[in-house]
């Protein structure tokens, strides 16, 4: 009886929508918007008490005169006091289940905020070493990828390359933790010398100058320092278990990229800009079936041209950062490069890292350094940096879905993915179409769902279209015609 009388009210509701849709379209519409409640007061199944069979509903503003007659008794599907701009719990649990979506989780990418700085942070071992070995920016990509690979789909690294066990935690609310992250193949640089080469000495030793004596010196010492690397470079690619390390899977892709970004002989140093890495980045994908597609590496440099109208180089270098911290503060994490800060407090080398948090009370940038010494994971990029020359980051597609069992983290003997622990953030995009004429579905992907009105808009004389989700609706107007774009 409860299921009948539940039916009928929604068809009374499915009813009224379409009478109305008119008024919806204009102003009533209820378009969705990204939710990012803390997850400690989510409805998640793991925190399901606030929403417990016999817990008290959801409280919404009275319905204003004449609007629960219209719904057949029902109330109105009025914004919940959160603000989130979906169907009130109220409104969603007086309708019978068959009339909600049951399908599977179609979630699209989100950011996570919060999770995205205790990984960096705890990010201490798993990753390639950057000593001697000036690979900066291929570290840098190698954590991003690790990164997403533990967050959002298992196929940004393979199995091959991870380091393998899971990350213990306390519970899940604990932040302090060993990020799950890459095997590192660490083959030192000067293995067969007790000393690096030094370099000429300075002001003398300046490479421009055209005194043969000093040419013939830095023509030297660059000889030297290639062969250095030639030999770690062919070490790395041709190490008997280099097939299970990435770091030698990006040489390798470096190495036969055309144009190469490695070349023996020539200069074999691994230290590669912003736009060279774009060139690995982008083979890495392609030879992926999964990722090929789904994912993109977008960089934006100083010597753009979209910085052309900035005065000098410095107002273009902090164009830059401001650029890099909007995508930070979203939750993305970034590359930046520049150039650090020398032991005088000038201009020095150039490096590249991970940067993932911005306090914006203090207008700091925290990140990765890319180095295993103590307190590397979290650095204060102002102190760090001179100047800032570039950042780059992945941007993953909609269409790229969550990896379902991608358990990564143990507490207690039971493995969890990201979603379940505390620092999960509700991420709720777009709209899935599902058998409804009256709403659509909102997936974040731990698999909460929220519920919001079609937005329609006809598309021809026969049919409305949301558009929000593309729901397809029957609804005939023999009087319309398309306008001068065909719409």
């Amino acid at each position: 009886m409860e299921k009948t009388r539940g039916k009928n009210n929604f068809k009374k509701a499915a009813v009224w929508a379409t009478s109305i849709s008119s008024i919806f379209a204009v102003g009533l519409g209820l378009l969705n918007r990204p939710n990012t409640k803390p997850h400690e007061d989510c409805h998640c199944s793991h925190h399901r008490e606030a929403h417990r069979p016999g817990s008290a509903p959801t409280q919404n503003p009275a319905p204003q005169s004449g609007q629960a007659d219209a719904l057949g008794g029902l109330p109105f599907p009025v914004y919940p006091p959160s603000g989130d701009g979906f169907l009130s719990d109220r409104f969603i649990n007086s309708l019978p289940s068959s009339e909600l979506y049951h399908g599977e989780n179609r979630a699209r990418y989100c950011e996570q905020p919060v999770f995205v700085k205790d990984y960096f942070r705890n990010l201490t071992s798993q990753f390639p070493t950057n000593d001697d070995e000036m690979n900066c920016s291929y570290v840098g990509l190698s954590m991003l990828l690790s990164y997403y690979d533990t967050y959002w789909n298992s196929s940004f690294v393979e199995t091959k390359f991870e380091e393998p066990g899971t990350a213990h935690l306390d519970s899940l609310s604990d932040t302090d933790f060993n990020s799950p992250g890459v095997k590192d193949l660490n083959l030192l640089v000067w293995h067969f010398l007790p000393n690096h080469y030094n370099e000429p000495p300075k002001p003398a030793g300046d490479p421009n100058s055209t005194d043969p004596a000093i040419q013939q010196a830095w023509h030297d010492y660059w000889t030297e320092m290639y062969a250095v690397y030639d030999s770690y470079i062919e070490r790395m690619v041709t190490h008997p278990r280099e097939e299970q390390y990435l770091m030698s899977y990006l040489y390798s892709i470096a190495l036969t990229t055309n144009p190469k970004q490695l070349q023996y002989h020539i200069n074999s140093v691994p230290t590669i800009d912003l736009d060279g890495l774009n060139v690995v980045a982008d083979e890495y994908f392609r030879r992926s079936n999964v990722l090929n597609g789904n994912v993109t590496y977008n960089y934006s440099l100083y010597s753009d041209s979209k910085y052309s109208l900035f005065q000098n180089e410095n107002e273009k270098f902090e164009a830059v950062r401001n650029d890099a911290i909007k995508k930070i503060k979203t939750g993305c994490p970034v590359l930046l490069t520049g150039n650090l800060f020398d032991d005088e407090g000038h201009e020095g080398g150039g490096h590249t890292i991970v940067a993932y948090e911005y306090d914006q009370q203090n207008d700091v940038i925290y990140g990765h350094a890319g180095w295993k010494t103590p307190n590397s994971s979290r650095v204060n990029v102002n102190e760090m940096f001179f100047n800032y020359k570039g950042y780059a980051y992945l941007e993953v597609s909609e269409n790229l879905r969550y990896s379902q069992n991608n358990k990564r983290f143990e507490v207690n003997g039971v493995n969890y993915d990201t979603l379940s622990l505390s620092s999960h953030v509700h991420g709720f995009k777009g709209g899935i179409s599902y058998e409804s004429d009256l709403m659509h579905a909102v997936q974040c992907p731990c698999g909460e769902t929220k519920y919001a009105l079609h937005t329609y808009k006809r598309i021809s004389a026969k049919f409305v279209m949301c558009t929000v989700c593309g729901h397809l609706k029957e609804d005939f107007d023999p009087d319309w015609r398309p306008g001068p774009y065909g719409f």
